[in-house]
């Protein structure tokens, strides 16, 4: 699919695709994951192909010169639906439990950790990924503020202390030990894109709640 995306935007001389990449393209193992770190070799298929996009896109700007910019998300939460499997679909059911639902989750444990980044806040750097003027670079991180490299215990925990009616959650799984990804810099897409977090976990988690009770926000926190 991105490869015929590539292709059509190179024939129509487009001159700056972003594409969605993810944290998965890492592989796991890293402490602070930044955009010049080798892949893993324990990467999963999903984060392979990932990975595979951005290869993509790095020969059609060497050999076409066209601006492409893979975004490696990491831990996108927020009111809303969630078709897909993975990552995302987890903390959707793990933010469900505001409606008074128990869930299980079977292959994670409480101290596995997460690097938060609400809707808003990834949307907002999707937005000055294809907007921002000037030279870019093949692949930005995306999470949120260092203090949301959280663990699922804790998210748990913030969203019963905000909505003490909230169910509970069981984690089944045993920890993922060396696969998981550290706290995600940043630092790059704050320089060269002006990406800059708005909301915490907190504040994320708040909208969350209120959504659920039919009355969610348009605005952003200052």
């Amino acid at each position: 699919g991105l490869s015929n995306v590539l292709e059509a935007a190179r024939e129509f001389k487009v001159r700056r695709v972003v594409s969605a990449s993810s944290a998965a393209a890492y592989g796991g193992g890293k402490q602070e994951p930044k955009e010049s770190a080798m892949i893993s070799p324990n990467v999963t298929l999903y984060g392979a192909t990932k990975f595979l996009g951005e290869v993509l896109g790095r020969q059609y700007k060497e050999n076409y010169g066209m601006e492409v910019v893979n975004l490696r998300y990491y831990g996108v939460y927020g009111p809303g639906e969630v078709r897909s499997l993975g990552m995302a679909k987890v903390i959707k059911e793990i933010e469900s439990i505001v409606t008074g639902k128990n869930v299980v989750i079977p292959n994670l444990s409480a101290n596995d950790h997460t690097h938060l980044v609400y809707v808003a806040d990834a949307a907002q750097a999707t937005v000055l990924a294809a907007t921002v003027p000037g030279s870019v670079s093949l692949v930005y991180n995306v999470a949120g503020v260092p203090e949301d490299y959280v663990t699922f215990g804790e998210i748990v925990a913030t969203l019963k202390r905000l909505e003490p009616r909230s169910g509970n959650v069981v984690f089944q799984g045993e920890g993922k030990k060396d696969r998981g990804l550290g706290c995600f810099d940043i630092s790059l897409a704050r320089k060269e894109l002006g990406f800059q977090p708005k909301y915490t976990m907190e504040t994320g988690l708040k909208e969350i709640i209120a959504f659920s009770k039919g009355k969610g926000s348009d605005q952003t926190p200052q």
